[in-house]
Order: structure tokens, then C-alpha cells, then sequence
């Protein structure tokens, strides 16, 4: 009889993580008094009320998530931050445990949140755990989440076999009014792009709104490769640089065989380091980008410089035709002043001449006629 009880009691435990409830208990054939006694001896270890651990006290991750989601009764998963971890988008499990329940229930030592709208397709089952399916877990915690790490926490967790963009979808569109609906309708939007891979890569169209530039697509697929920004209109790719996983020579003649793919087929690649996006002169690599993309849109004709250059050649044209037209018109008024001036004088020395002839020869006529000297 006893060996028949501790069959069915370690079975059970097996399937929980090595805990069992009081109700399974008494089902396997224990009395109070005997459970009381098991406790005394230390084959059962007491984790919540009601909750025991068979054997040994709940150690691992595992084993108390498991207590804590039997401690909440029928109904209950685990939820926000300790599902996150459960299905390893966090990599470090809360010091306090949240469940998620439809009974208005509060152990000790656990964060229960009751919960009466859960939807089956909220809830599912991961290492034996009943659990909040990844896309509630991440409605659940978006709200309280860092602002500047829920990019890294959602993309992160879209990269995972666990969690897709229609199911996020999906959940926020099953719960218009939760308070973390708002804040991942950006991430259901396939046309931004596909999950990035690094906070690098979530930062960029921060980046680009602050200096100005168009925000590319992000991881998209082009020509078989996965790019970190993609202009399409333009057919510029951007890379995003890092010494991490471009430290090698595997890596530099990777980067220059994909570069020279693209370029094969029209495809310009800007690299981006680290240091120039976020060094000592970001807004020349913003303007920098934004000179070749407008390059790009152009068919090639640089705005800038052309402008600058009809700007001088223009200038030029008109400096020398105005010159021309000033030398022509300061000439042509020396030469009718001169003529004039010549002129004058000319004609001035020769009405002298003239009328000193004419007098002459009359007071020579005069002379002679009358027999007399003629006054002078």
C-alpha cells in the first residue's frame, strides 16, 4: 500500500516539476496526518500553502515557477517578467514570480495579477509549466518596460521560433484596450521592415529621424542577403559596422565580395561604423548619407556640387559680359569725347586761322586803296 502511494506521488511530482498540491495528495491516498508527517521527516517540503516539494526544496528556476503557478490554483500561468524568462527572451529570472489568474488570489512570496478577460489562446504550455503565450507576455510587460530596451526585447523575441509578427498581431488586435496594445502596434507593421538583430540596429531610425535623413527599411532581404537598411528607391544598402563581428579576415573579404555583388547590381553599400554614427561628428555622416542618397535619386547628378559649379560658371559669364559691356561702353564714350574734343579744337584753330588770313588780306586791300596805313 505505502509503495503504491509513493509511486503515484512521485509520478505526479515528475510531471511538476517535483511538486505536488495538497488535493493530489489526499488523491494518492494520504491522510492530514500523514502529509503532517511527511513534512516532519522531510520527504515533503512545504513551498506555498497547500504546495509541497517532494524529496528536496524547490532549487531551480523550473522547479519554483512550477510551485508558484500550483499555489494559484486552477486557471493560473505564469506571466510578464518570469514567462519572459521561461521562454528565454530575458536571460535573468525575477526575484518575485508573477502569475496571471482569474480567482482573486494572493500567496505570499508571489505576484499574482487576476485577470478575467484571458483568452485561451493567451495561455499555453512551455517545459511543463502552464504559461502566457509569448505575444501576451510581451502585451503584459510592455507597459513598464525601459522604452529604450522594449525594441531589443520584442525584435529579439520575433528572431526566436516562439513568437511571430501575426501572432503579435493577432493578440494586440484580441485586446485593443490593454495598456501594451499602443506600444507594439509599431512592431506589427511589416512594412518598417523585418526584426532587427542588435540594439545597433533598433537605433538606427532614431538616428536618422534626429539628423534628418530617411529612415530606411531594416533587415530587409535583397539579392539573398539580409541587410541592416535598405533605401530601395535608391538602391542603397547600409551596413552597420562593428569591430565584434568584423574583426577578422573572413570578415573583410566577406564585406568586399558583398559589396562587390551589389555593385554588379547597381547596388551602392554604405558602411557605418560605431564611432562615426555616434563619435565626435555625427551630422557629417548624416549629411553624408543624405548627399548620397540624393545622388542616387538624381541618376547620379551630385545637386550640390552642380550647383555650386553652375553657381561659379554663371558668375564667371557674367563678370566677363559685364566687363565686356563696360570696357565697350567706357570706350565708346572716350572716343566720342575725344572726337568731340578733337573736333572742337580743330575747328576752334582753324575759325583762328581763317578769320587772321581774312584780316590780313582786307588790311593789306584797304591799304593800298586808300594810300594810307590802316590802323592797327
Amino acid at each position: 500500500m505505502a509503495e503504491r502511494v509513493d509511486a503515484a506521488i512521485a509520478a505526479i511530482a515528475a510531471r511538476q516539476h517535483g511538486n505536488i498540491t495538497h488535493e493530489q495528495l489526499r488523491a494518492a491516498g494520504l491522510g492530514v496526518k500523514a502529509i503532517a508527517y511527511r513534512c516532519h521527516v522531510k520527504r515533503l517540503f512545504r513551498e506555498h500553502r497547500c504546495v509541497y516539494a517532494v524529496g528536496k526544496p524547490a532549487q531551480t528556476p523550473l522547479e519554483r515557477a512550477a510551485a508558484a503557478v500550483l499555489a494559484c490554483g486552477d486557471g493560473a500561468a505564469l506571466s510578464h517578467h518570469a514567462a519572459l524568462a521561461l521562454w528565454e527572451f530575458v536571460q535573468r529570472w525575477p526575484a518575485i514570480l508573477e502569475v496571471i489568474t482569474p480567482r482573486n488570489v494572493r500567496p505570499p512570496g508571489i505576484r499574482a495579477h487576476q485577470c478575467r478577460t484571458l483568452h485561451p489562446r493567451d495561455l499555453t504550455t512551455q517545459h511543463g509549466i502552464r504559461v502566457t503565450h509569448p505575444a501576451r507576455a510581451m502585451l503584459d510587460v510592455a507597459r513598464g518596460y525601459p522604452p529604450h530596451r522594449l525594441p531589443r526585447l520584442v525584435n529579439g523575441a520575433l528572431h526566436t521560433l516562439y513568437l511571430t509578427r501575426g501572432q503579435l498581431t493577432e493578440a494586440c488586435a484580441r485586446h485593443p484596450t490593454h495598456r501594451g496594445t499602443r506600444l507594439l502596434l509599431p512592431f506589427c507593421d511589416a512594412s518598417a521592415g523585418n526584426p532587427t538583430r542588435s540594439g545597433w540596429e533598433d537605433d538606427l531610425p532614431a538616428w536618422c529621424a534626429r539628423h534628418g535623413v530617411p529612415i530606411p527599411l531594416l533587415s530587409q532581404v535583397v539579392a539573398g542577403r539580409e541587410l541592416d537598411g535598405w533605401y530601395p528607391q535608391e538602391r542603397v544598402a547600409i551596413e552597420l559596422d562593428s569591430w565584434e563581428f568584423h574583426n577578422d579576415r573572413e570578415a573583410f573579404r566577406r564585406d568586399r565580395l558583398r559589396d562587390a555583388e551589389h555593385l554588379a547590381l547597381d547596388i551602392v553599400t554604405v558602411r557605418i561604423t560605431w564611432d562615426r554614427q555616434y563619435g565626435d561628428a555625427p551630422a557629417d555622416e548624416a549629411e553624408r548619407l543624405r548627399r548620397i542618397l540624393a545622388v542616387r535619386r538624381n541618376g547620379g547628378r551630385d545637386e550640390h556640387r552642380d550647383g555650386h559649379r553652375d553657381e561659379h560658371r554663371d558668375g564667371h559669364r557674367d563678370e566677363h559680359r559685364d566687363g565686356h559691356r563696360d570696357e565697350h561702353r567706357d570706350g565708346h564714350r572716350d572716343e566720342h569725347r575725344d572726337g568731340h574734343r578733337d573736333e572742337h579744337r580743330d575747328g576752334h584753330r582753324d575759325e583762328h586761322r581763317d578769320g587772321h588770313r581774312d584780316e590780313h588780306r582786307d588790311g593789306g586791300r584797304d591799304e593800298r586803296r586808300d594810300g594810307r596805313p590802316r590802323a592797327a
